[in-house]
């Protein structure tokens, strides 16, 4: 059977970031991308989450739509980079408290819900390593109807977090 060729036009909305991938990858440098990062303040490394957003709220964009949650039902809740440097500053100081340190796996139980986004960057923050946990799909005989947010165990100390800490981040 014969299925005709499928032909995309190449007129973007949005322009594409790389165009000439061949030519981007020849010119890259690790120098060259480390300059366009900010880096922890100090000098202290870097840290992807201080890159995704901790900058953007230290800087003009703080209150600029950084998080959009669409709802399976219809609700929408917006984070600014802003409200996203506080919470997952609030998470990594929870995984502090707890004494989960540098290197140490976090394991994380959440939809793709913002909590489970905000778990990761505060994990990130505190050097440590996030680890989604898969839910069953819907058709497996093992998933139940339960909704899971903004729960995380660490394997290090073995104990389970669903508090919060309004102490600041030292990220």
């Amino acid at each position: 059977m014969s299925w005709a060729t499928i032909t995309k036009t190449r007129e973007w909305p949005v322009a594409p970031n790389v165009l000439d991938y061949e030519q981007v990858r020849a010119a890259f440098t690790w120098e060259a991308a480390e300059r366009q990062l900010d880096g922890l303040p100090d000098g202290r490394g870097l840290n992807i989450a201080h890159e995704a957003v901790d900058r953007h709220a230290l800087s003009s964009r703080r209150d600029q739509l950084a998080l959009r949650w669409l709802g399976k039902h219809g609700g929408v809740r917006d984070f600014t980079y802003s409200d996203l440097r506080d919470l997952s500053n609030r998470f990594a100081n929870v995984l502090f408290q707890l004494n989960v340190g540098a290197g140490d796996r976090v394991f994380i139980l959440a939809g793709r819900i913002p909590e489970l986004y905000i778990s990761a960057l505060g994990t990130l923050k505190n050097r440590s390593v996030p680890t989604r946990v898969s839910i069953a799909p819907a058709r497996s005989p093992w998933s139940r109807p339960t909704t899971y947010a903004g729960w995380a165990h660490s394997s290090r100390t073995g104990r389970a977090s669903t508090s919060s800490n309004t102490r600041r981040c030292r990220s």
